[in-house]
């Protein structure tokens, strides 16, 4: 099957934003006062160390937090880099993404969370974002 891009759904994009207010609340209880501003990497790395030190390995699923924390670091990629949120299919199921020209830039940001589970990784979020910018900035130029 070859992949596919659509639109998100209304039912799909109330689940990306109930999945931002969602990373807000992790933020807030990691102690990060955000008063109403957008959510950053910065305050999702804080989030995500807090979660982890805090997480019962394998008594607790963590596809809420990657779930959240991953569609809170792909808004902010759309906010500031004018992507979009897809859903992409393909042979192995189907994801929510984000998306956009030129390059056809295709991230999977629940999915760069996920990853980082197993080796309890922290303080990715803000270098990850960084190169997602760089990389959607060197494409535009060109």
């Amino acid at each position: 099957m070859a992949q596919r891009i659509s639109e998100l759904n209304d039912v799909e994009r109330a689940w990306v934003d109930d999945n931002v207010a969602a990373a807000r609340r992790y933020v807030e209880d990691a102690g990060v006062p955000v008063d109403g501003q957008p959510l950053d990497p910065a305050n999702l790395d804080a989030a995500w160390s807090f979660w982890l030190d805090a997480w019962p390995a394998g008594e607790e699923d963590p596809n809420p937090v990657i779930n959240a924390l991953g569609m809170a670091l792909g808004q902010y990629l759309v906010d500031r880099l004018g992507l979009d949120w897809k859903l992409v299919e393909d042979e192995d199921g189907t994801e929510v993404a984000i998306h956009g020209q030129p390059g056809d830039v295709l991230v999977f940001p629940p999915n760069l969370v996920a990853k980082r589970l197993k080796t309890r990784e922290v303080d990715f979020f803000v270098p990850v974002a960084g190169e997602i910018e760089q990389r959607v900035a060197e494409l535009r130029r060109g």
